[in-house]
């Protein structure tokens, strides 16, 4: 099931609200006790005329997850979101800047997505 902002929405629903949105990974949190994995995706804006600045707009949390892999072979800290991808069991979120980030679902998983 996918929550967004505690309305039940499709899996094309919530591809289209996060692509081309940012990854922060320095917020992914898993708690093992309550099988759930949280993170927080954004946006950059101009906070100037040369910088940008990393805008969070909204939490994701999903559970239960019994396992999950990040590889973050680029270090670049955020990511952008270009497809999000559930089969079967398996989550998986791919970004233009190469990351692995995989998630192993149980069957009835929920995917809540909040407004910051």
């Amino acid at each position: 099931m996918i929550r967004i902002n505690n309305h039940i929405s499709t899996i094309d629903e919530l591809i289209d609200l996060l692509h081309d949105l940012w990854i922060d990974i320095s917020t992914i949190e898993y708690n093992q006790q309550k099988a759930k994995i949280t993170f927080i995706v954004g946006k950059f804006v101009k906070s100037n005329i040369f910088n940008k600045k990393f805008t969070p707009l909204f939490n994701i949390s999903v559970s239960p997850v019994f396992d999950y892999t990040l590889n973050d072979s680029e270090k670049v800290g955020t990511y952008d979101i270009n497809k999000i991808i559930i089969k079967g069991n398996d989550l998986r979120i791919i970004t233009g800047i190469p990351l692995v980030f995989e998630m192993k679902l149980a069957d009835s998983y929920v995917i809540d997505v909040e407004y910051r």
